[in-house]
């Protein structure tokens, strides 16, 4: 997960998960972040991201499927922001 721009709850990103890249970009509520995006297949999902102080979470489905995926992103972890 790649998170290229978070301010005043405005978030945007990417994500590389077994091979399959999804962006994300939105307005977090509560600290949530649902969006609609397009995977690297051409599928469209809806990926979910959580944040807590240093904890994500982050999952996607997908919502119009073109090509089938092994599996679709589910994880969590503590991440530090790294300098500029």
């Amino acid at each position: 997960i790649v998170v290229t721009f978070f301010e005043a709850g405005f978030v945007e990103g990417n994500i590389n998960c077994d091979g399959i890249t999804m962006e994300f970009a939105g307005q977090t509520v509560d600290g949530t972040l649902v969006a609609t995006s397009t995977d690297s297949l051409n599928n469209t999902v809806e990926v979910t991201l959580s944040f807590e102080e240093n904890k994500i979470t982050a999952s996607s489905k997908p919502i119009i499927q073109y090509e089938e995926a092994s599996g679709y992103l589910s994880l969590s972890g503590v991440f530090v922001k790294q300098g500029v």
